[in-house]
């Protein structure tokens, strides 16, 4: 009796070690999966050994989630990228405004004409040209403004539009600017030649 008693205790104690141990290596696993998707650091690799079959069936669903999310990710990165680079080549300048008057974003075209790096809000854009920012802060999707730039004795025109996008909940103002001197200078030449 003593020794059965002994051995059930002793028993009951082990599995419950076990199973405590078990435990903490699931929770292990759940704080590191949490905190690969919290940093988005998906290098992470869930190995266990062959004797311990329900934390390998876990380690194994883990590992597939983050591989999908990893897929996912890298996907997404090279769409980023695509759209960036062929924004980046249009020959007109664009920039995204929020309601706030910061701009978001803005290609290396705009930047070129407006001859800013990195404005932070249309109020910027006076260092430019003063009437930009009222023009800016006051056009509505699909009107369409006309500046007149003077720069050292040479004057030029750009034309600004707008449409409105709304992302996630949030409205964005799309705003181009097309310098039309060239297209001037082309009708201009075309006209002459017919002349």
């Amino acid at each position: 009796l003593y020794f059965t008693t002994t051995f059930a205790i002793a028993a009951l104690f082990i599995t419950a070690y076990l199973l405590y141990r078990q435990l903490i290596k699931c929770i292990s696993m759940t704080e590191r999966l949490v905190s690969a998707f919290e940093y988005s650091d998906f290098d992470l690799s869930f190995h266990h050994s062959a004797n311990e079959k329900e934390l390998r069936q876990l380690s194994g669903i883990i590992s597939n989630v983050i591989y999908t999310h990893r897929s996912k990710l890298k996907e997404l990165e090279t769409k980023l990228q695509y759209f960036n680079t062929l924004l980046g080549r249009i020959d007109f300048g664009l920039m995204v405004i929020n309601k706030n008057g910061e701009i978001e974003w803005m290609n290396s075209a705009a930047r070129t004409e407006l001859r800013m790096n990195n404005p932070v809000k249309v109020s910027d854009l006076a260092f430019f040209h003063p009437d930009l920012p009222p023009i800016l802060s006051n056009l509505k999707a699909g009107e369409i403004k006309i500046i007149t730039i003077n720069r050292s004795g040479f004057s030029y025109e750009i034309i600004i539009s707008a449409i409105t996008l709304t992302i996630q909940g949030k409205k964005l103002l799309l705003v181009s600017l097309k310098n039309i001197q060239s297209l001037v200078e082309e009708t201009e030449i075309e006209a002459w030649k017919k002349l």
